[in-house]
């Protein structure tokens, strides 16, 4: 377990019952801009998942992660960020998974990864397509897009 842990390119820790951290692999402490005894039996909520992405507080009773302490379930989510110990948001994916013993939850263990370039490739997309959607409306002449390999129009203009 012990290699899987260190080695992962993944942020991996785990809570126990009130939401304290039980393990921090290294990836996670990098990611997140700490030593691995700095996040140690704290509570990982309060030190990076305080809030959503654009600021608003994240009150501990909507946490994701905490959830599958309370409901026993699988909970994955793609929207949130995790704020590091310089105080930047880091997009982020991840998954926390309770961990059950003798039919009681008795943890979890988050696995998450920073999807930074994935939002920034995102934006790029959206971007272009706000500007070909702005030279579309606003060109006098007519043009249109085809896709010759299916034989169908993609595109006429207005």
């Amino acid at each position: 377990h012990e290699v899987i842990l260190t080695q992962a390119g993944e942020g991996i820790y785990g809570l126990d019952q009130t939401g304290l951290t039980t393990f921090v692999n290294p990836t996670a402490a990098r990611l997140l801009g700490y030593e691995l005894s700095e996040l140690t039996e704290q509570p990982m909520h309060d030190l990076l998942h305080h809030s959503h992405p654009d600021g608003s507080p994240y009150p501990p009773e909507d946490c994701p992660i905490y959830a599958a302490l309370h409901d026993g379930l699988v909970h994955r989510v793609s929207t949130d960020v995790f704020w590091r110990k310089d105080g930047t948001a880091m997009p982020v994916e991840y998954v926390s998974t309770p961990i059950i013993e003798k039919g009681v939850v008795a943890g979890a263990v988050v696995v998450f990864r920073d999807i930074t370039d994935r939002k920034e490739a995102e934006r790029a997309v959206e971007e272009s397509q706000e500007r070909f959607r702005q030279l579309a409306e606003h060109i006098k002449e007519v043009f249109w897009i085809t896709d010759p390999t299916k034989n169908r129009m993609i595109y006429i203009s207005p």
